[in-house]
């Protein structure tokens, strides 16, 4: 009797060391799993935000040659307030159209993080005011103008941009002024 309790005992302590064994064998495996991913992701963020700084690098050098590495042939701009670009040929005529008015443009960029497929960033854009935009002739003013992006980014190419900013701040900026409505007495 007392055999059979010993070998249940051992049985039993031999199973739990095996269990403990398992657990931990299972456990630092998928430790490695883990990290394998987060090195994959970690990498897949980089490689977006690199991305985003060529987009800022083509709008700030006007090197149109790079365009069809980063942006999509559908891609699509959104301007809150403003008008919508759809397609890459659209695209690069923003991008001249802001190069014209701004040559000097460069960009300061803060507060950039990776969520998912999207990239979202504030940016600062400094620039002298040197061709005709919209319908503001050249001024020869520096502006500051503050924006908010964020670029959905994927098979390695921005798809859709969409953009925040105060451009009354900036036609302010450029001596443009707001003329309120006439009220009547009626």
């Amino acid at each position: 009797m007392k055999k059979s309790n010993l070998f249940k005992s051992k049985s039993i302590l031999l199973t739990i060391a095996i269990s403990l064994l398992m657990f931990f064998i299972y456990g630092c495996n998928q430790k490695t799993s883990v990290n394998e991913v987060d090195e994959e992701q970690k990498a897949k963020e980089e490689k977006m935000i690199e991305l985003t700084y060529t987009c800022l690098d083509i709008w700030s050098s006007g090197n149109l040659s790079l365009v069809n590495e980063v942006y999509s042939q559908e891609m699509i701009r959104h301007w809150v307030g403003g008008d919508e670009i759809v397609g890459i040929d659209a695209y690069i005529e923003e991008i001249k159209k802001f190069k014209t008015a701004f040559p000097d443009m460069h960009f300061e960029v803060n507060n950039l993080f990776v969520r998912g497929e999207k990239v979202y960033y504030e940016l600062i854009m400094y620039a002298t005011h040197t061709g005709v935009f919209g319908d503001v002739p050249p001024t020869g003013k520096k502006v500051i103008w503050d924006i908010l992006e964020i670029d959905r980014i994927v098979d390695g190419k921005i798809v859709e941009e969409w953009g925040y900013s105060d451009k009354l701040d900036l036609m302010t900026q450029l001596g443009c002024t707001i003329v309120p409505p006439e009220v009547s007495d009626k």
